[in-house]
C-alpha cells in the first residue's frame, strides 16, 4: 500500500519531467509508514537506492547508454 498523502512531487512534475520509485524495505514484517515515529528500514536496501540513483545520474549525463 503507497501512502503519499501530502506528496508534493505531482506538483512539481507538472513543471520539469520527473520520476518517482518506491524501494522495499520492510523491516521485521511490520508495516513502518513514512512520517511515522515508528519508521525504519532494512538498511541492506540502501545499495540497491543508491545504485538506481547512480544509473539515473550517468544516463541523464548521457555517460552511458
Amino acid at each position: 500500500v503507497l501512502e503519499l498523502g501530502a506528496e508534493d512531487f505531482g506538483c512539481f512534475s507538472e513543471h520539469i519531467p520527473g520520476a518517482m520509485f518506491v524501494l522495499g524495505s520492510q523491516l521485521d514484517n511490520e508495516r513502518r509508514l513514512l512520517h511515522s515515529p515508528f519508521f525504519d528500514i532494512d538498511e541492506r536496501c540502501l545499495k540497491v537506492g543508491a545504485a538506481v540513483f547512480v544509473e539515473t545520474a550517468l544516463r541523464a549525463l548521457g555517460a552511458i547508454a
